[in-house]
């Protein structure tokens, strides 16, 4: 808000102080609603109570000759995590000319130069961040700038990671990181230890694959491939518990009858490529992952 000394507007009220001479300068007050010319070196100036500064302000009319006042400084406000200016209140002599208010918002100190709007949102930050906005006013060459109080934005809320049921013995230790993403760390058992990037947004369709299953054994006919170790995959704890079902395949097609942890290869596959792929089920949905595979030659 802008009062402009010496055209003396409603709602505004100014109130004559001390009338000794004030260097020369000519104010028009308010009394009664009949301007009257008195000579003063500070008045009060009485903000009418429907304004957001309603309330009573000194004014040195020595601070006045130097350039724009700030009465009341600029305040941040916040909601819904955007933060909105609430203009300060200044004073200026109309007779040096029209006033200009520019604003600029400043982030630990440091200039964001496109935020020079009445509003500003943040981005989100791993620690908490001092933010101020400078307003500045310009009159005829002579400019005034005053800060606000610094608003203390806390560190934005990291996206919590999902539960994760796991499908096996293994001990999980979950991490969140700004992306949304959740770093699954696995420490034990051995086999499957190791850091894993998981999109939480996708266990809303079923368990994630981290670790594929593995086999070993003789690409040979007469010869007996088993799993080394089964796949590891989560699921959202919401969904119920992480059910799994194997089943060795043939060229990519079922072998039937063939769901243990052993297979036993024979002639009718030399040539082929064998592999073990699991299916990893819960209450969103179904998802299968395929081991490595092993190519059948000749016979043993």
């Amino acid at each position: 808000m802008m009062l402009q000394i010496g055209v003396g507007f409603a709602p505004q009220t100014l109130r004559a102080l001390h009338k000794q001479p004030a260097q020369g300068l000519m104010l028009v007050v308010m009394a009664d609603d009949v301007p009257q010319e008195v000579m003063a070196t500070s008045i009060m100036l009485d903000v009418a109570s429907s304004s957001a500064h309603a309330g009573s302000y000194p004014l040195s009319l020595v601070d006045l000759v130097r350039g724009p006042v700030c009465l009341v400084p600029p305040v941040i406000r916040e909601a819904d995590g955007a933060l909105s200016v609430e203009p300060g209140l200044w004073a200026y002599d109309g007779a040096r000319g029209v006033a200009s208010v520019t604003h600029q918002w400043m982030v630990d100190g440091v200039v964001v130069s496109e935020a020079t709007g009445l509003s500003f949102a943040p981005v989100a930050g791993v620690r908490a961040q001092d933010i101020v906005v400078a307003e500045t006013v310009r009159q005829n060459g002579i400019e005034t700038t005053v800060v606000s109080a610094a608003f203390t934005l806390l560190a934005m809320a990291q996206p919590e990671p999902a539960r994760l049921n796991v499908a096996s013995d293994a001990t999980l230790e979950l991490i969140a990181d700004g992306a949304g993403m959740a770093m699954v760390e696995v420490i034990e058992p051995q086999v499957y230890a190791g850091q894993y990037a998981i999109d939480p947004a996708q266990l809303a369709d079923g368990p994630v694959w981290l670790v594929p299953a593995r086999i070993e054994g003789a690409g040979l006919a007469g010869s007996r491939l088993s799993v080394l170790h089964r796949g590891l995959a989560v699921g959202n704890s919401e969904a119920g518990p992480v059910t799994i079902a194997g089943e060795w395949q043939r060229n990519g097609v079922s072998i039937a009858g063939a769901t243990g942890e052993t297979y036993d290869v024979q002639s009718a596959d030399a040539g082929g490529s064998i592999g073990f792929v699991e299916i990893a089920t819960d209450s969103r949905g179904a998802r299968q992952q395929l081991s490595n595979e092993i190519v059948i030659g000749g016979t043993l």
